[in-house]
């Protein structure tokens, strides 16, 4: 399942006014990228529209909130910068594993990804055996705004999807409670970006330089799929945070 997460102007990412990163890929590839909807497109068709639903978004939050968070609708909207980022479901998913499993060293965690990850044991019990709440439950998380607060809500967003979020500064602290289990000596953000996720089997590689020619690569495949998988999410959410953190810009993440 795809997904990117976005974080810059939320009245662009509403309206559809920036590039994910396949129709970047796409681009270099020299084909364009058609996004088609199951059902009819959710988002706003102008600019307009878009930034007045961002106000009412603000408002609704400032009305219910602030008394937990005052500063809780003071994002920057007008942010002229924007990071969009892949972070594929699948590797979301072995980020959790990560998580679920440090609070249950009697179980074995798998070095492959579940077919279903509902149904793995650590993930599946988190909530009644008192451990969902922290790093997984912001993980999982929707949106995350820059306000100083550890509040967790549930909100309808601007195209009134029911969403999970939380502040900017929790995902921080959740990515670093996830560094002090597993890579205590510290992490390497640049390196686990770049190697990506693991490919599929039989997965070809291409390359696309800047002139669009192309050149096939033999794909490098790990042995502990979970952990390559959950150390890129780790490093695509530490580059969201920091970003969104220095341009004080909510984040939302785009299925």
């Amino acid at each position: 399942m795809g997904l990117d997460i976005y974080s810059g102007s939320l009245a662009r990412y509403y309206c559809r006014d920036f590039k994910t990163p396949a129709q970047l890929i796409s681009e270099r590839a020299g084909f364009e990228l058609e996004t088609v909807f199951e059902q009819e497109n959710p988002f706003f068709s102008d600019a307009e529209t878009s930034q007045a639903a961002i106000m009412a978004m603000k408002a609704d939050l400032a009305e219910r909130f602030s008394d937990q968070a005052p500063d809780i609708a003071s994002w920057n909207d007008d942010c002229p910068d924007q990071l969009v980022l892949q972070l594929h479901q699948e590797c979301r998913d072995a980020l959790l594993l990560l998580v679920a499993y440090a609070y249950r060293p009697e179980l074995t965690r798998p070095s492959q990804m579940p077919r279903q990850i509902d149904h793995d044991p650590a993930l599946a019990e988190a909530n009644d055996r008192g451990y969902y709440m922290g790093p997984l439950a912001i993980l999982e998380c929707q949106m995350y705004i820059p306000f100083d607060s550890g509040l967790l809500l549930a909100t309808e967003d601007p195209i009134k999807q029911q969403i999970v979020a939380t502040s900017v500064a929790n995902l921080k602290g959740a990515l670093t409670a996830v560094e002090a289990r597993y890579w205590p000596d510290g992490s390497d953000i640049e390196a686990w970006f770049d190697s990506g996720p693991q490919p599929r089997p039989n997965e070809v590689v291409w390359t696309i330089s800047p002139d669009g020619s192309r050149s096939e690569e033999k794909p490098e495949y790990s042995e502990d799929e979970v952990l390559r998988n959950g150390q890129y999410a780790f490093s695509v959410l530490s580059k969201i945070a920091t970003f969104a953190h220095d341009n004080k810009t909510a984040v939302r993440l785009d299925f």
